[in-house]
């Protein structure tokens, strides 16, 4: 069952704020000419960025107040850059009793083409 549907654009404020954040200034994401080098068409935007949107959703979007991330795993498939607008798409994969939670599964998607996907494990009652 599909979940929520997410859009997000990487813009030029959001990345600068996740690189000044998190401290990651690896050439690959700062250094254009170094990603060019590398087979890359520009800078690559730093994949746990993709997991704060994941954060935002589950935590804002989602409209429930008692939710917490117990377990999130994510597989980058393709690069993403800035000025990507990203869709994340949410679907329940399944219920489960003890936690009380729910399993979800996620792709992120930019035009067609699945740059992640992954599963979130979230407890529903705190």
């Amino acid at each position: 069952m599909n979940l929520a549907d997410v859009k997000f654009e990487v813009s030029e404020l959001v990345y600068q704020q996740f690189t000044l954040l998190s401290g990651d200034v690896h050439p690959l994401h700062t250094d254009a000419q170094f990603a060019i080098s590398k087979g890359f068409i520009d800078k690559v935007v730093q994949g746990n960025l993709l997991n704060c949107f994941i954060s935002y959703i589950i935590g804002v979007h989602l409209g429930i107040s008692d939710v917490m991330i117990v377990n999130q795993s994510i597989n980058f498939r393709k690069p993403v850059y800035l000025k990507d607008t990203l869709i994340f798409k949410l679907l329940i994969l399944d219920t489960l009793e003890f936690l009380p939670g729910v399993e979800l599964g996620f792709k992120c998607i930019r035009n067609k083409d699945i740059v992640a996907n992954g599963k979130v494990l979230i407890k529903t009652a705190l």
